[in-house]
C-alpha cells in the first residue's frame, strides 16, 4: 500500500515512513502538538514544499521543531509584545494561510506570516474582550445609577406621603406620584 504525506508530498509505504529516522523524529514532535493541531499543521507544512519535489523529512522536522514550542507555550512574541494564543487561533491562522495559498509566494521560507496572522487574531480577541468588559462596566454603572435614582425617588415619595399623613391628607395616587416626581426632576 502506497501512502502520500499531505504535508510533504512524500510517497511510500507505511513501513518506509516509520523506518526513516527523520520521519520518526517528525512524528514524535507531531503527536505532542496541543489541541488537535496535528492535521492543520501537516497541511500548513505543505506550503514549504519546493515545486516539483517532496519536502524532506529533515526540513519538515526542523520547521515543526520551530513551531511546536510556540504552540505549546500558547504565546507568540510579535512587535515587542507577547500575545496569548489558543489552539483555535493557531487553527484559524493556518486555515487563513491555506485559503490564501494562491496569493502566497511559495515555498514559504519561515513562519513569519503565520505568526503575524495569529498575533492579529490574538489582538482582535483581546480587543473584543476589552470592549465587552467596558460595555459590562458601563451597563453596570448605568444599572447602579438607575437603581440609585429609583431609590432616591422612592424616598421622596415616601417622605411626601408621610408629611401628608401628619397633615391628615390622603396618600398620593400613582398619577400624583408621577406628577410630583416630574416637578422634582425639573427642579433638580
Amino acid at each position: 500500500m502506497k501512502l502520500t504525506c499531505p504535508g510533504c508530498g512524500a510517497l511510500g509505504s507505511i513501513e518506509q515512513f516509520t523506518a526513516d529516522r527523520e520521519a520518526r523524529a517528525f512524528m514524535a514532535v507531531m503527536v505532542k502538538l496541543p489541541g488537535g493541531l496535528g492535521e492543520p499543521v501537516l497541511n500548513y507544512l505543505s506550503l514549504f514544499r519546493p515545486p516539483k519535489r517532496a519536502l524532506a523529512w529533515s526540513r519538515a522536522r526542523r520547521l515543526l521543531i520551530e513551531l511546536a514550542p510556540l504552540m505549546e507555550a500558547a504565546a507568540v512574541r510579535r512587535h515587542g509584545r507577547d500575545w496569548r494564543v489558543t489552539p483555535d487561533m493557531w487553527r484559524r491562522g493556518i486555515e487563513q494561510m491555506l485559503e490564501r495559498r494562491d496569493t502566497l509566494t511559495l515555498p514559504l521560507k519561515s513562519h513569519g506570516y503565520l505568526l503575524e496572522i495569529v498575533a492579529g487574531l490574538a489582538s482582535k480577541a483581546e480587543g473584543d474582550a476589552e470592549t465587552q468588559k467596558e460595555a459590562q462596566l458601563r451597563s453596570g454603572f448605568r444599572s447602579n445609577e438607575q437603581a440609585s435614582q429609583a431609590s432616591y425617588e422612592r424616598l421622596l415619595v415616601n417622605s411626601e406621603n408621610a408629611a401628608r399623613k401628619q397633615l391628615g391628607q390622603f396618600k398620593m395616587t400613582p398619577r400624583e406620584e408621577d406628577a410630583y416626581l416630574a416637578r422634582e426632576r425639573a427642579r433638580a
